[in-house]
């Protein structure tokens, strides 16, 4: 196991105390693995407290499609590490008390490019970890499924903010 960089350090206490938290810090410090830390240890008691239900907690906005891809790829490994990741056909629900609870994480990525089946499933499942760019997330909030989707919202991380802060792109995020 590597040691935590300083960025992800830094900001494990504040984003475990759910604090609003900005992380900058030079290309390839973890940044990105700072920012999901605090989710990945919420989620993980959530699941050991046997209160992980299918719902959206965490909502990553990347300003790039192939960006959102890669990080969506790269958080298998730390799940896997931490005994997180849905294996397939493995997951072992349970029912108590009339609610669903689940075992593994789920992350999916919803862009333009997702296919309508993709969409269908994510909704009727969501993905713990739904990654997604500032135009996407316009349409999802546009639509009475998605928000119903993300109401359950605990966690948002925008990745790259300079990337759109100062253009169209950014003062639509800010309004949505």
């Amino acid at each position: 196991m590597h040691a935590p960089t300083p960025p992800q350090r830094d900001a494990l206490a504040p984003g475990l105390e759910r604090k609003h938290l900005l992380v900058a810090s030079p290309t390839g410090t973890g940044k990105t693995l700072a920012a999901f830390l605090p989710i990945f240890s919420r989620l993980a008691q959530r699941r050991d407290d046997d209160e992980l239900f299918p719902r959206t907690y965490a909502l990553y906005i990347s300003p790039l499609r192939a960006l959102g891809y890669d990080v969506e790829h790269n958080l298998r490994r730390p799940l896997r590490a931490m005994g997180l990741l849905e294996r397939p056909n493995s997951e072992r629900a349970q029912k108590r008390r009339g609610r669903l609870r689940e075992h593994f994480v789920r992350t999916g990525v919803r862009t333009g490019d997702t296919p309508q089946q993709e969409r269908r499933l994510m909704l009727a499942r969501p993905p713990h970890i739904l990654v997604t760019t500032p135009e996407s997330l316009a349409v999802m909030l546009g639509m009475e499924s998605y928000r119903r989707t993300l109401r359950t919202l605990e966690t948002v991380v925008i990745d790259e903010v300079h990337a759109i802060a100062g253009n169209k792109r950014g003062s639509q995020l800010a309004l949505l």
